[in-house]
């Protein structure tokens, strides 16, 4: 006998009984599976109907999932799945607000989706004592982007991967952020990427510290033999080196989603730009102060928007 259909509200999840990796997850929520490391142990805040808990179990993404929600509708739904697919000692539901339900040291990974920007940093404010103990958080804000990467940024943490994707219309941007000890050393690499260095110190053409390159050439550009080097390629990082105007185009639109030549992103930031022309006219036929200081605005996300698509 087939596994029963899980309940659901607007989705819907289906299994059988030879493969129970037959679920069908929204392409959003997927690419928020897709991101969690494997092998540890995974608090799933906001967890809804448990989709994703139940996911990340039965394809060996997670050995325990501690499945969080605030609502008691939805965690009612959710103890029934998670009952129909056995999963009971493998998925630990809770009610609860926020990381509340989270003791310091109970998960490698902290997934956090489909709430506004303002509301996900509230959350990993408010249980900072849990997410110290994490390794990874994957965020999928709503809203707000670029205050999350702000405060990732604050908090001294590290984006290590970003996706943008449409689902039913709808434009989505989740990310995979490393908390742990390596997102310091790796912000540290990062920075020597930029000027061109990889971890060894080596710069981008393989020169080592003291400006001599993997043949012997030495730093004036001039070979073993005496002869000049020309014509080096730059790395892509290149561009982006000692510029710091970059900054705000970083967080607002994501450097990872920039650095990858997101076609999505591209697709958004081209929509966005059509859209504004549209408002900018309408508003500049207003008189009021509150239309010229949106005017304003609103030509500053113009030119965030061009040259974005520069880099991508």
């Amino acid at each position: 006998m087939g596994q029963p259909e899980l309940k659901a509200g607007s989705a819907n999840i289906m299994a059988d009984d030879t493969n129970k990796k037959n679920i069908e997850l929204s392409l959003r929520m997927q690419t928020v599976a897709d991101m969690v490391q494997p092998g540890g142990r995974v608090c799933d805040i906001g967890c809804d109907h448990a989709f994703v808990s139940i996911y990340l179990v039965a394809n060996g993404i997670a050995d325990h999932v501690i499945a969080s929600d605030v609502r008691t509708g939805p965690c009612a739904i959710a103890r029934e799945n998670i009952a129909r697919w056995g999963m009971d000692d493998r998925i630990d539901l809770r009610l609860g607000d926020g990381l509340d339900t989270v003791k310091p040291g109970e998960t490698d990974s902290i997934i956090i989706a489909g709430m506004g920007g303002i509301l996900i940093t509230d959350i990993l404010s408010a249980g900072k004592t849990v997410v110290d103990t994490a390794k990874q958080l994957v965020l999928q804000p709503q809203s707000e982007l670029e205050h999350v990467r702000r405060y990732i940024h604050e908090q001294g943490w590290f984006i290590t991967d970003e996706k943008m994707l449409v689902d039913a219309g709808k434009y989505y941007v989740v990310m995979s952020v490393d908390v742990g000890e390596s997102s310091r050393n790796e912000e540290k690499t990062n920075d020597m990427v930029r000027a061109g260095n990889d971890r060894n110190g080596n710069d981008r053409n393989g020169n080592d510290r003291n400006g001599n390159d993997r043949n012997g050439n030495d730093r004036n550009g001039m070979d073993a033999t005496g002869n000049d080097i020309a014509g080096i390629a730059r790395s892509e990082n290149d561009r982006f080196a000692h510029n710091s105007d970059l900054q705000e185009i970083y967080f607002k639109y994501g450097r990872r989603l920039l650095e990858s030549h997101s076609a999505v992103l591209k697709d958004y930031l081209e929509d966005r730009r059509r859209s504004l022309v549209n408002i900018i006219s309408g508003l500049e036929h207003a008189k009021t102060d509150n239309a010229r200081k949106r005017c304003l605005e609103l030509r500053h996300e113009q030119e965030c928007i061009e040259r974005a698509l520069e880099l991508i």
